[in-house]
C-alpha cells in the first residue's frame, strides 16, 4: 500500500512540474491584479512543488530544496530565450523563499497532525524538534 501512494503523489508532483513549467514559458496574457502577483505566483508554486516532492520521494528536505531551486534557475534561463518572457533574479529569490514557506509549513503540519502526516504520506512518526 505504501508504495501504491507513493507512486500516486509522485505522479501528481510531475504532472505539477509540469503545468508550473508551461505556466512559466508561455506568453504572459493576462493583466497583474496587484503589484507583486507574480512574486506571490511563485512563491506559492514552490510551496506547493516542496510539499508534494516530500510527499513523493524520501529525500532530505535539503536535497529535495536543492533539486526544485535548480530547476527554477533552469525555467528562468529558459524564459531568456523566448521572445514573451524574460529572466529575473527576483524570481528566483521568490522560488528560495516558496521553498523555505513550503518547508516550514510541512515541518508544522508533521509535528501538530502527526497521524495525518502518516495518513496522508504513508510513512512513520515524523521528527519534529
Amino acid at each position: 500500500m505504501t508504495h501504491d501512494i507513493r507512486r500516486w503523489w509522485r505522479a501528481v508532483f510531475w504532472v505539477t512540474v509540469v503545468l508550473v513549467s508551461w505556466a512559466s514559458l508561455r506568453p504572459i496574457t493576462a493583466e497583474e491584479w496587484f503589484s507583486g502577483q507574480d512574486k506571490v505566483l511563485h512563491l506559492l508554486a514552490y510551496s506547493g512543488l516542496y510539499g508534494l516532492g516530500r510527499l513523493a520521494f524520501s529525500w532530505h528536505g535539503w536535497r529535495l530544496s536543492s533539486a526544485l531551486l535548480t530547476y527554477g534557475v533552469i525555467i528562468e534561463l529558459l524564459q531568456s530565450l523566448t521572445p514573451h518572457r524574460f529572466m529575473s533574479a527576483a524570481d528566483v529569490v521568490a522560488n528560495a523563499a516558496g521553498l523555505a514557506v513550503g518547508a516550514l509549513v510541512l515541518a508544522r503540519v508533521q509535528c501538530r497532525w502527526p497521524a495525518l502526516w502518516t495518513a496522508i504520506a504513508a510513512r512513520g512518526e515524523p521528527e519534529c524538534r
